[in-house]
């Protein structure tokens, strides 16, 4: 499976897991279409920026390795973006 469809899975698991909607996490959540959301959870959205997954692992409660093992689903480095220079 395709990085990209292997974040969009786990996006939609996560998302049924605390009884949200599409529309329901995208506007008020997000601030983006339910038609974005779909296209995220079907992998078929490009890469997403460091803050788009914030807001999704924040939106999810997500703490600790979990919420490690989601940035690098995504192919991104939490620690390393917000290390300071």
């Amino acid at each position: 499976m395709e990085r990209r469809q292997a974040f969009g899975v786990e996006v939609k698991s996560l998302r049924k897991q605390r009884g949200l909607s599409q529309r329901d996490l995208a506007r008020n959540f997000l601030g983006i279409t339910p038609r974005t959301l779909g296209k995220i959870e079907r992998g078929e959205r490009g890469f997403l920026d460091h803050d788009s997954v914030t807001r999704l692992a924040n939106c999810f409660n997500l703490e600790g390795l979990a919420r490690e093992e989601f940035f690098v689903l995504a192919g991104l480095n939490e620690i390393s973006l917000n290390e300071d220079y």
